[in-house]
């Protein structure tokens, strides 16, 4: 055996040397596989990606807005939208000379969002439900690298769409405007803080008596005569005739 390969170790070492390239050839080409993957996690990474949807108003759901998105991690450079064919707001300008249709964003930061009106759908919805609109978006990123996407904005999704109850946002700025006005004619004294200082039960017997007294206005004369003489006796049975020393009160 040894004899074997002092006979040919060179054709041995020739060998293992070939296997040695051939293994370090492989981990170059895996270390160079894993810096290009981490430069594109990079770019996607640092990537602006436009969105376009659809949304409705808060309070009235017949008004639809188109959303304009940057759902990406980098910032979108020059972003310009076009239609597929002239769409008419709910105005007489077409969508292509209005709003970043017309002029363009400058610069979308990550997540940031603008707003469009599209439309008012009533006595319109049929018509804007026939046929979705295409949009196309196009953007660059920070390096220059340029990106494109069309989006089918399709008014359909939203038939037979409602909203149940009212936006907590509304609610809170309805009462705090009440509130407002309150302080305000406070402030200015056109209005008091009623303070009551009788018990319940007086209060109570007190609302009561000006409710009868309210009501005895409006009867006749006669049929008052007949009801005051009742109250009269009613009365006059249940007040004492002295008070608790014995001595009497006086007669009116």
């Amino acid at each position: 055996m040894w004899n074997w390969l002092n006979a040919n170790s060179g054709a041995l070492g020739a060998i293992t040397a070939a296997l040695l390239i051939c293994i370090t050839a492989y981990y170059v080409y895996l270390t160079w596989r894993l810096l290009l993957e981490n430069q594109e996690l990079r770019q996607l990474s640092n990537r602006p990606e436009i969105a376009l949807t659809l949304s409705l108003h808060e309070a009235h759901v017949n008004l639809i807005f188109l959303i304009i998105q940057n759902i990406g991690q980098g910032a979108a450079h020059n972003v310009r939208l076009t239609t597929d064919k002239p769409f008419r707001t709910s105005g007489s300008r077409d969508l292509a000379e209005i709003g970043p249709f017309k002029t363009g964003i400058g610069l979308l930061s990550p997540h940031q969002k603008i707003e469009v009106f599209l439309a008012n759908a009533i006595d319109r919805y049929d018509e804007l439900k026939t046929e979705p609109l295409g949009i196309t978006a196009k953007w660059k990123d920070s390096s220059g690298k340029s990106f494109s996407r069309t989006f089918a904005v399709d008014f359909a999704e939203y038939e037979n769409v409602s909203r149940i109850g009212e936006p907590p946002l509304y609610s809170i700025a309805d009462s705090s405007e009440k509130i407002e006005k309150a302080i305000s004619r406070l402030a200015r004294g056109s209005s008091k803080i009623a303070v009551v200082v009788q018990t319940k039960e007086e209060h109570r017997r007190s609302n009561r008596a000006g409710l009868l007294m309210a009501r005895l206005s409006g009867l006749s004369e006669a049929d008052f005569d007949h009801v005051f003489a009742e109250v009269e006796a009613k009365v006059s049975k249940t007040e004492p005739t002295s008070d608790d020393n014995g001595v009497e009160e006086p007669e009116e």
